[in-house]
């Protein structure tokens, strides 16, 4: 078979492919990241390039997303642009990346790592002491560095290490030895650190902290590279399932994005990857098993089953994670399907295990995951929300990046935009993230623009500049952000929302449900993730999303489940409460029960909060 060059820019990086391959699958292979929300179907038009040279003939799918002027400068659909000979295609990358919130309230921490350094003084050997050089340092050991067994490495280190007996700093991750070195050089004087990786669906963040310190050295974060097959679990898996060459490609899409972070990561806190000894890791279930490159078909088919629920160590090299060649990895454990490490780690954070009155976390990302508990009850569940809270599935939406518009009021001038990274001179939209969506429908909602249906109205008292807004498309009414038409809110997009919406309110008032209890028993709300942190919250309470609860329980935690993660890298007690949480709660599943079509339905209709 005949084999034709792409070439990629501005990244100027060029790649084989046989002739016949798309413009998608020809990125992957050079780590190029297009994002393709629908997982490459062709139905969402979001993959587009720009074919310099060499652009293949257009598909009919293309003829319907793409306009003819498009089309005649080269733009073409990279899922759907077959290449058949070589090509120079312009991808659309705005290098302001995308706006992640990184960190997380953490309560103290009591350190007490896997990973550890002791210095201890070790008797040459002697005739009457013929003891190996491993047992004999094994034995001069303190209790907090136990070592039942040695990396092969740590084992060639030993003897140099020893000499004729004196000081020796010993490494140890849990109870493996892992690092031998005079105690007075080397290893010994070294960095001693360990990451923490929350691996989301849309983005990963990548935290690195001192073990002897606890001090938080650097964070870094980006996109997940999986992107490229579609922005929700299920297109995820779906790609996966085919063979063990899918899930290859999906796993090292994940594992390349892990790796490029720790490394940015290891560079801002100046230390190097090999004083990196451990990283704790949590992702929702889906991305556990698609990062492990276990087969994840069974968490999207009835009756919803794991391959595995407890947490997992594993060597850092089997894995391809690029710390310390002993290093280790460790995943916590996942509660359901479709409720993940990342929930435990949200849950960890913000204290649900400890007694006290109801509380609820809402980790809200491309699935909703939901916390409900007292610390002796605690239920959880996933609420299938889909992505029209981070801006996907909608007319203009965009993921939080250098353009978007982040936050939105509606006044009698006209709509008031606030857009990431405006600068002086000012920065055209490019379109909606989660935040100015929720708050554009909450304002639609208080000015009666839209009604409890989520049907857009013009209701008589509007203002005119805003009047103009509302404009009538094929598609049905749009409600207009810019003067030029380019960036609204569609009518489509309105029933986006309100399925997202409805689904966590729908989820929230099946969880009280099981309690006993209603809203105005929750004494605590925390806000977690992405959405949580950038959110308005009156924005979210007018439209819905947590039915019943007031503004002063509401509290925003960040990114608990990196926080958590943190947390977890510091402590092994903690992992130990991670594992105790996760056998504590009780996962509801919604699909499964008799009432949630109901109420679902009902979680349709705004009600607003108290």
């Amino acid at each position: 078979m005949s084999e034709v060059a792409v070439r990629f820019l501005p990244d100027d990086v060029e790649v084989w492919v046989p002739a016949g391959s798309t413009l998608l699958e020809a990125a992957v292979l050079c780590g190029v990241l297009i994002s393709a929300p629908c997982g490459g179907m062709g139905r969402c038009g979001r993959c587009r390039v720009c074919v310099e040279e060499g652009a293949p003939d257009p598909t009919e799918d293309e003829r319907r997303l793409l306009g003819a002027g498009d089309l005649a400068s080269g733009h073409r659909l990279a899922c759907k642009a077959k290449v058949d000979r070589d090509c120079r295609v312009r991808v659309h990358v705005d290098r302001a990346g995308i706006v992640v919130q990184a960190g997380g309230d953490m309560p103290p921490v009591g350190l007490a790592p896997a990973v550890r350094r002791c210095m201890v003084d070790v008797a040459p050997p002697s005739l009457s002491d013929l003891r190996p050089a491993a047992e004999r340092v094994r034995g001069a050991l303190p209790p907090e560095c136990s070592v039942s067994e040695w990396d092969l490495a740590a084992l060639r280190e030993l003897p140099g290490a020893l000499s004729d007996g004196g000081r020796v700093a010993v490494t140890t991750v849990g109870m493996r030895g892992v690092s031998a070195s005079v105690g007075t050089t080397g290893d010994a004087d070294g960095p001693l650190c360990a990451a923490a990786c929350d691996l989301g669906t849309t983005t990963c963040v990548v935290s690195i902290s001192d073990v002897l310190t606890g001090e938080l050295l650097s964070v870094a974060s980006g996109a997940n590279g999986q992107a490229a097959w579609g922005d929700d679990v299920v297109s995820r898996i779906a790609a996966a399932d085919g063979s063990k060459a899918a899930r290859d490609r999906l796993r090292e899409a994940a594992l390349s994005t892990v790796n490029a972070l720790l490394g940015r990561a290891a560079d801002e806190a100046k230390v190097g990857r090999d004083d990196i000894y451990e990283m704790v890791m949590v992702g929702n279930t889906a991305m556990h098993h698609l990062f492990l490159g276990i087969p994840a078909g069974g968490l999207s088919r009835a009756p919803y089953v794991r391959a595995v629920g407890s947490a997992l160590e594993v060597a850092a090299a089997e894995v391809g994670v690029k710390i310390h060649p002993a290093g280790r990895v460790v995943w916590l454990p996942t509660i359901g399907a479709f409720v993940g490490a990342d929930t435990v780690a949200v849950g960890i954070a913000c204290g649900m295990g400890a007694p006290g009155g109801l509380r609820l976390a809402v980790d809200i990302g491309t699935n909703g995951e939901l916390l409900l508990g007292d610390g002796h009850t605690l239920l959880a569940c996933s609420c299938a929300a889909g992505p029209a809270l981070e801006g996907g599935h909608l007319s203009c939406g965009m993921v939080a990046s250098a353009g978007a518009v982040q936050h939105v009021r509606l006044t009698e001038d006209g709509p008031q935009l606030e857009i990431i990274g405006d600068g002086p001179a000012g920065r055209k939209a490019k379109g909606l993230c989660g935040s100015a969506v929720i708050d554009l429908v909450a304002e639609m909602l208080r000015l009666g623009i839209l009604d409890e249906t989520g049907r857009m109205v013009a209701p008589p008292d509007l203002p005119e500049a805003l009047r103009a807004a509302l404009v009538e498309a094929d598609d049905g009414r749009r409600f207009a952000l810019t003067a030029d038409g380019s960036v609204y809110l569609s009518q489509r997009d309105v029933r986006e929302v309100q399925l997202a919406l409805a689904a966590m309110s729908a989820g929230v008032r099946i969880l009280l449900a099981e309690l006993g209890a209603g809203p105005e028993d929750i004494e605590t709300v925390y806000l977690a993730g992405a959405f949580g942190s950038f959110v308005d919250v009156d924005s979210a309470l007018r439209c819905g999303l947590i039915p019943g609860v007031s503004r002063e329980k509401v509290r925003s935690v960040g990114n608990a489940a990196g926080a958590g993660a943190r947390m977890a890298s510091l402590s092994v007690p903690v992992r130990e409460s991670c594992h105790a949480l996760a056998e504590h709660v009780r996962y509801v599943e919604l699909a499964g029960r008799s009432d949630f079509q109901s109420v679902f339905a009902e979680s349709m209709i705004f009600r607003p909060a108290v």
